[in-house]
């Protein structure tokens, strides 16, 4: 199963929604990415959740 969690512009914060994804892909074994604002991808990144970019 793959799951992509895509936070456009959406107000939430990026580190505790990507915190959450990679606690419950790795409690499941479930494939989770979060695609964060460009602002926002290293910090996501530095979670350890599988992150993908939006726009490049």
């Amino acid at each position: 199963m793959f799951i992509l969690v895509n936070l456009k512009a959406y107000p939430c914060d990026p580190i505790e929604i990507a915190t959450a994804a990679r606690d419950v892909s790795e409690a499941s074994g479930a494939r989770i990415a979060v695609s964060p604002q460009a602002a926002d991808v290293a910090r996501v990144a530095d979670t350890g959740v599988e992150t993908w970019a939006q726009h490049v």
